[in-house]
């Protein structure tokens, strides 16, 4: 071994290390002290189990290693480095001596970079700038810079290792806006592989030709990153001192940077669709409820600072929920984004818009005093009246009711000033003449007894102080005789008496409480059948009342069969009534829910039937057996032609779909000989009896045998 190789050997930054047969380190070079921190002097002359104590025979210390065999230095700080090895043994003045060469395994490390990021969640940029890097490092003649492309192929961001030439940076940050036709701006738009060779003079390499020229470049590549749909996420243009060719397909080293480079950008996709869906309404993409908060209370801490008011609006769209029975999905989607490009448009660059519930929009107005505030809330309450045409056919015209409460008169908490106006928008909502009303001190006791009935609502759940009464359903054919009950909740408040569902009921869907309700209320109906008809009374069936909130519990279905089994029941002896409104709303959950009910064999009845938008066209896509018939349209048989020709229609209707009909609300025996003479199944309302509790019913049924 000659003076010549050993000097070349000391200064190249690969790593070597040459050893004697029994394992003394002669030469430690300058890429070995790199990669373990330690000078030469400290290492020479020692064994080479010191250092690689893994790769080492214990009885003779020689190396024990494999050409191209992976292994892991830990270095003088403890940081470890995935390596490859090459070794090399030869005979020198009668000494064996064994030199390792030791590089970094290029997978590996990319590998390393890629799981890093994963791991500690890295910046985007800090990731692919890492990657850009190492494919630098690894082909040392290469300048490498990762170009994003936008959702239409337009490069912008270049992303490049620190070292890059800024001349060369600047100007591919310039590229896309140059308005001339580059291989990067190309390949985005193909997809394809392309290569510029003589870039000093090649068309399609312009702009960057100076930059690239002056860093000493030659040649480009230009590689797009595509994802797995095919969709170009990026492009390395990935500039080299030769006129080579680089390709994924015949050069690994590229292959894995441009596949890291993907996993890296497809999870910075993921993370922002999550971020999205977490903190953005997903129909209209306006912040939600938990992206409000935050935006808000950032926006209150700098006002209570700087004394300057701030105003928030409520505004609650009544009937909209009543519009998505009646029309798709699509529809009811592009009349939200309709009323949300309405209210953008009347306000200003600093307002926050956001979404709270599909029927809620919160507004906050900053600098803004009360009566600006009520200003703006006049503007928006004249654009979001006016006509939506949907489906090209129907106008929707919304009803509308505005709440405002301001900081920091009302408080400077965002929950606070929402759950104010929202009281505010009630009083909106209930007074005709006004649509927009300011929260006032003294609505507060609206709120507080609001919480106390809810307050006392759980804890009647709690204690079983809730009651059930039944109301009987009979046949139009007076021989038939008993078909059914409805089961009724009802509460009996210690202090305010009689509470009835049409208060309390609401309150529950508000809050927690609508689906403890719903099970107490089913569980207790179907013990009371099992109880009867264990003692021979003769009940048929049991309905019980499902409101929107349960049908969206995927757990429903389940629940519904463990009672019925605790209770010894067949499916077919219970029936779930539910509103049309509720079956047909836009939320998948209640279709999967209803379906899965009739699959189970439980009847389904459609609950205040005729008071819905377009019953008739949705009817025969219904997994329903049974009608309810509502009241409104009885109420009014004896003396309205239009009601008699309603009914008949719809009796007739449910005839030839093979559909059961209650008739709900009968009160008259006039009402009885009409309904009878147009063959209605069944019949239910004071005229048969009123709701009644289980011992009164037992005596009701003893009269009519």
């Amino acid at each position: 071994m000659n003076q010549m190789p050993i000097d070349i050997l000391k200064r190249s930054r690969i790593a070597t290390l040459v050893v004697d047969d029994e394992g003394a380190i002669l030469l430690f070079n300058a890429g070995a002290e790199a990669l373990w921190q330690r000078r030469a002097e400290e290492v020479q002359g020692r064994k080479l189990a010191t250092l690689l104590p893994a790769h080492t025979d214990g009885a003779t210390g020689r190396p024990q290693l494999k050409p191209g065999a992976f292994l892991l230095v830990r270095d003088a700080k403890g940081r470890q480095h995935p390596m490859r090895v090459l070794t090399d043994t030869q005979q020198h003045d009668g000494r064996t001596l064994h030199t390792l060469f030791l590089y970094d395994d290029p997978v590996t490390g990319m590998q390393s970079t890629a799981l890093d990021a994963v791991m500690q969640a890295r910046p985007l940029h800090d990731t692919l700038q890492r990657l850009c890097a190492d494919l630098e490092q690894l082909m040392p003649d290469s300048r490498a810079i990762l170009l994003l492309a936008d959702e239409r192929g337009r490069l912008h961001h270049p992303i490049a290792p620190e070292d890059t030439p800024p001349e060369l940076l600047k100007a591919y940050e310039t590229l896309e806006t140059s308005g001339r036709m580059d291989i990067c701006s190309m390949a985005a738009s193909t997809g394809d592989d392309l290569y510029a060779g003589d870039i000093s003079g090649h068309p399609h390499y312009i702009h960057c030709r100076r930059a690239a020229v002056n860093a000493g470049m030659r040649s480009c590549s230009a590689l797009p990153v595509k994802s797995d749909s095919g969709a170009v996420l990026a492009v390395l243009a990935l500039l080299s001192r030769n006129e080579i060719q680089y390709r994924p397909d015949s050069n690994p080293l590229v292959r894995t940077c441009l596949q890291f480079c993907r996993i890296a950008l497809e999870r910075e996709k993921t993370r922002e669709h999550i971020h999205h869906l977490t903190f953005y309404d997903s129909s209209t993409g306006l912040p939600n409820r938990s992206m409000l908060q935050s935006s808000v209370t950032r926006l209150l801490y700098r006002h209570r600072h700087s004394a300057l008011p701030l105003s928030l609006l409520l505004i609650k769209l009544h009937d909209i929920n009543r519009a998505a029975a009646a029309h798709t999905d699509d529809s009811i989607d592009s009349l939200r984004q309709a009323l949300i490009r309405r209210i953008q448009n009347a306000t200003r660059q600093s307002d926050i818009t956001g979404i709270i519930a599909v029927d809620k929009i919160v507004i906050v107005l900053p600098c803004c005093s009360t009566q600006q505030a009520l200003a703006a809330a006049e503007r928006f309450l004249h654009e979001l009246r006016k006509p939506v045409l949907l489906d090209d056919s129907l106008s929707y015209q919304s009803n509308i009711s505005i709440g405002i409460a301001a900081s920091p008169d009302d408080s400077d908490d965002f929950d606070t000033l929402v759950r104010h106006a929202s009281v505010a928008m009630q009083y909106a909502a209930d007074d005709s003449r006004q649509s927009i009303r300011v929260f006032q001190p003294d609505m507060n006791q609206v709120v507080q007894e609001r919480l106390r009935l809810e307050n006392d609502l759980r804890d009647a759940l709690r204690t079983n102080k809730l009651h059930m009464h039944y109301q009987p359903q009979v046949g139009s054919d007076p021989d038939t005789g008993l078909l059914g009950l409805e089961a009724l909740t009802r509460w009996q408040h210690p202090e305010l008496g009689n509470i009835p569902p049409a208060k309390f009921i609401p309150l529950a869907e508000e809050s927690d409480l609508i689906d403890d309700i719903a099970f107490w209320t089913m569980d207790h109906a179907c013990r009371q059948l099992a109880q009867w008809r264990s003692r021979g009374l003769p009940i048929p069936r049991v309905a019980v009342n499902l409101s929107a909130v349960n049908l969206q519990n995927p757990g429903l279905p389940g629940k519904v069969a463990a009672i019925l089994s605790a209770c010894k029941l067949q499916p077919c002896d219970l029936t779930l009534e539910i509103t049309e409104s509720a079956v047909l709303h836009p939320d998948q959950t209640i279709g999967i829910n209803v379906s899965a009910l009739h699959d189970l064999g439980i009847l389904l009845s459609l609950d205040d039937f005729g008071t819905g938008y377009s019953s008739l066209g949705h009817l025969h896509h219904l997994p329903i057996q049974e009608l309810k018939l509502d009241s409104s349209f009885i109420s009014d048989l004896e003396h309205s032609t239009t009601a008699q020709i309603l009914t008949r229609s719809i009796l007739q209707l449910a005839e030839n779909l093979g559909l059961h009909v209650v008739a709900e609300g009968v009160e008259t025996e006039k009402q009885r000989e009409f309904l009878q003479r147009q063959h209605c199944n069944a019949l239910q309302g004071y005229l048969i009896s009123r709701p009644l509790p289980p011992a009164e019913l037992e005596r009701w049924l003893a009269r009519q045998d």
